[in-house]
């Protein structure tokens, strides 16, 4: 089988040597973000028109069942994949729209400007995708502009007559509205070669008149599982889809799930006292029964499996414009590669927001629950030869905007414990007792302007993945109304934490 490359390569800026890992972050040069006043007239232009259209009932069921959809992992609906259907006959959407514009350049204007251009359907106390009225809810329009975001500015809104409102990002309004704003999940490519479209082909949403759309990572493509349903929702069709989405928090205490659900190899190192888990996993080491050496295993890889925000200070400033939907996570993996250079690999996934914190009978308070991805997020094998045992992780929760830069070092540690003669094996778990040796880079990570910074975290070859198992019996924070205890036991696993939020990233296999 035939495997892409894992990562492009960075400009390498340093290589000093050093005795500790460090991980020291140089200012942000901050860019203006992507709204130029031009760009922002004809977001203006188009929420003024979709106001406008609103009126038509036929227009707000079509916003509604396209946005019930998900097909992006939150309510989004793309004009572009939308513009072209009829809302009455012989008339299309783009159609309406560019009458009630009274402009003979609207449509070309909005395919050339606005590419990605979404109409967002919040959820608020009394207005939603799934809950819309379309008989008698005409919402009003708002228009996100990163810039005002940024300046802390409020947003502009419209309603059908042309008036002009004012709201704060921060806070959800009481009556229907909904979002023009550029779609943060979605890319356009103008016109792709044969090679970048290769590149793209396993995300392409959709493709028109030389242009593809596709999903800046897998994890937003949500055309292929059960759109997410609020709690209440959930309720009524617990019996028909029991897995839905299968992104709800498996129990109410972060970090513990079902034993099973771990790699066998995983649950054989940690019930085995292996005290590196990797070198089991990895190279098959396992001194108790006399195997103190072996090749490297690549048909094994680190995943992400879940990820919970540390605290509500954190929390509320993730959530704290309405605009933005559900959480675009964006990580960049720095890897100091065979001790001279530094290689990269973003990743991303999506977050339902309101599954991240609970708050129920047992939880008055909301409480940081683990998130568990629809499905875990392979990052690369972790070979300690190539790598060293340390990498380090850059998160972000992604915002459109011009990007920028910044600096920050990182170190690995490298041990001589590889034999160098026919196939390379590595000797003993961890270091194996031999002489080690440090390497630091600097790295840079790029990020748009009204990105929230997560902060950093590192992520080292002899980290726990299990730390804990129990019985069913014994799990101590209850479990979810409805739901049973694993017949298996409950297991505990290892996080890595900025601070601010935490990852679960198991070694599993890869195939």
């Amino acid at each position: 089988m035939t495997h892409k490359p894992y990562f492009t390569t960075l400009f390498i800026c340093l290589c000093l040597g050093a005795i500790v890992v460090s991980c020291k972050k140089n200012q942000h040069d901050v860019a203006a973000v992507n709204d130029n006043p031009q760009q922002f007239e004809n977001k203006i232009a188009f929420a003024k028109s979709l106001a406008k259209a609103l009126t038509k009932k036929t227009v707000r069921e079509l916003i509604k069942g396209e946005a019930v959809k998900q097909i992006d992992k939150d309510y989004d609906v793309l004009y572009q994949m939308v513009k072209d259907n009829q809302v009455e006959p012989n008339k299309t959407l783009a159609d309406y729209l560019s009458g009630e514009a009274g402009s003979t350049t609207f449509t070309s204007m909005v395919d050339d400007k606005l590419p990605l251009i979404t109409i967002f359907v919040p959820r608020l106390k009394n207005f939603s995708a799934d809950d819309w009225d379309t008989d008698n809810q005409i919402p009003i329009v708002g228009v996100r502009n990163e810039e005002d975001i940024k300046a802390g500015k409020k947003m502009l809104a419209f309603d059908a007559q042309g008036n002009q409102y004012e709201m704060a990002y921060n806070s959800k309004p009481d009556r229907p509205i909904v979002i023009v704003k550029t779609n943060e999940r979605v890319e356009v490519l103008d016109g792709p070669t044969a090679t970048t479209r290769s590149a793209i082909a396993s995300t392409i949403l959709y493709e028109k008149k030389g242009k593809a759309f596709y999903f800046r990572y897998p994890d937003f493509d949500g055309r292929n599982v059960p759109p997410y349903q609020p709690a209440s929702k959930q309720e009524a069709t617990e019996n028909s889809q029991p897995n839905a989405r299968e992104a709800a928090v498996e129990s109410y205490c972060f970090r513990t799930t079902d034993y099973a659900r771990y790699d066998f190899r995983a649950q054989y190192a940690f019930e085995h006292n292996i005290t590196c888990a990797r070198d089991y996993i990895y190279y098959g080491i396992d001194p108790a029964n006399g195997v103190n050496q072996g090749p490297f295993n690549s048909n094994y890889a680190e995943f992400i499996t879940s990820v919970r925000i540390n605290d509500m200070a954190t929390r509320d400033r993730l959530v704290d414009d309405m605009t933005d939907g559900n959480m675009e996570f964006d990580l960049t993996f720095f890897f100091i590669q065979d001790k001279t250079g530094v290689n990269s690999l973003k990743k991303g996934f999506s977050l339902v927001t309101d599954e991240l914190f609970i708050t129920d009978a047992q939880n008055p308070a909301p409480n940081p629950k683990a998130y568990t991805l629809s499905a875990p997020v392979e990052i690369i094998p972790f070979d300690m030869q190539k790598y060293g045992d340390t990498w380090k992780i850059a998160v972000y929760e992604y915002d459109p905007g011009t990007t920028s830069s910044y600096t920050s070092t990182m170190t690995s540690t490298y041990g001589g414990n590889f034999t160098v003669s026919g196939t390379i094996q590595k000797v003993g778990l961890s270091f194996g007792g031999s002489a080690t040796e440090t390497h630091t880079q600097t790295v840079t990570t790029t990020v748009t302007g009204t990105s929230d910074d997560l902060l950093d975290a590192l992520h080292t070859y002899c980290d726990p993945i299990l730390i804990e198992k129990g019985a069913s019996s014994a799990f101590p924070c209850g479990w979810s109304t409805g739901g049973r205890p694993p017949r298996g036991g409950w297991g505990r696993n290892y996080e890595v934490s900025t601070g601010k939020v935490s990852f679960s990233i198991e070694t599993r296999a890869r195939f």
